[in-house]
């Protein structure tokens, strides 16, 4: 099935480089598809150095770079996209190089990793105060007020 995806993908980027090149001229569909690598290359450069810095500055806060990474792998997946020749990829990566369209991917993609691993879930950290004792008699304490 996967093997029958990308030929029928092969296929499609073939023809719609033919179409373009038949319309429009050879030289500009290689100036596209030039312009489009070296855009490519460039985004997955300035996003790799981007996770870096979100996720460290996350960390820094204590929280865990979940965000940051699934919205910077959602930047190098547009970047490769890019990259790789054809025009069906770089239609389908230009959604991905706006911003808010890979910020509301990543919270997607958070939200359903959750529901699948709920472990993943930031602990619940519950304060309170003990007394240690050599009792085996188990005593409540009332809640602590700071009124």
């Amino acid at each position: 099935m996967r093997l029958l995806l990308l030929i029928a993908w092969l296929f499609i980027e073939i023809w719609l480089i033919a179409t373009v090149a038949d319309r429009f001229g050879v030289l500009t569909v290689v100036a596209i598809l030039i312009g489009a690598a070296i855009a490519g290359g460039s985004m997955i450069q300035r996003q790799g150095f981007r996770v870096m810095f979100n996720a460290q500055a996350a960390m820094q806060r204590g929280e865990l770079p979940t965000r940051a990474l699934t919205e910077g792998s959602l930047g190098v997946i547009a970047g490769l996209l890019l990259l790789v020749p054809g025009l069906l990829s770089d239609i389908l990566a230009l959604p991905l190089l706006l911003p808010p369209l890979r910020r509301w991917l990543a919270a997607r993609a958070e939200t359903a990793m959750l529901r699948r691993n709920p472990d993943l879930r930031p602990p619940v950290i519950i304060e309170g105060e003990y007394r240690a004792t050599t009792s085996t008699r188990v005593e409540i304490l009332p809640p602590h007020r700071d009124d």
